[in-house]
Order: C-alpha cells, then structure tokens, then sequence
C-alpha cells in the first residue's frame, strides 16, 4: 500500500500580492470619501439655492407695491359699521 502524503502549504504573503490588496483597500477608502465630499457638496448647494430663494421672497415682500385698501380679490379691507333705525349695517368705506 501506498501513503499519501498531503502537503499543505504554508500561508505566506507574496509582496506583489499585499502591494495588491493594499491598493484595493485605498481605492475603496478613496471611493467612500469621495461620495462623502460630493454629498456634503450637494447639500451645501441646495443650501445655498434655499437661502437664495428665501431672500428672494422676502425683497419681494418688502419691496412689492401694495394698495392698503383692497385685497387680492377686490374686497375691502376695512368695513364701517353703523347703527341705524333696523340695526347695525357695515358698508365698506365711501360707499
């Protein structure tokens, strides 16, 4: 009868080998924090277009002609109430 002899192989790193899983590594590191700079910048726009828009919207506010006596759809703003001989009757003013 024959033996078999089974050789097993010790594990040793291959310099080309760990120059190999180090460079992954980094690529992998480097492609993390890449996507991490890129969010942070697009949050950092949308920041600043929210602002831009907010300032917008408050020259507008300020700055927009407005007519104290009517509203948007044309109603006055301020009623005149008076009590007559049948009761109270609210007319806007001047009219």
């Amino acid at each position: 009868m024959t033996s078999h002899h089974v050789h097993v192989r010790q594990f040793r790193l291959q310099p080309r080998s760990l120059l190999a899983k180090v460079l992954i590594g980094a690529l992998a590191v480097l492609s993390v924090a890449a996507a991490g700079v890129l969010a942070i910048a697009a949050l950092a726009v949308s920041a600043i277009i929210a602002i831009g828009a907010g300032l917008v919207w408050i020259v507008a506010r300020v700055f927009a002609p407005r007519d104290d006596n009517d509203d948007n759809d044309g109603d006055p703003r301020d009623l005149e109430a008076r009590k007559g001989p049948q009761g109270w009757t609210v007319d806007a003013p001047g009219r």
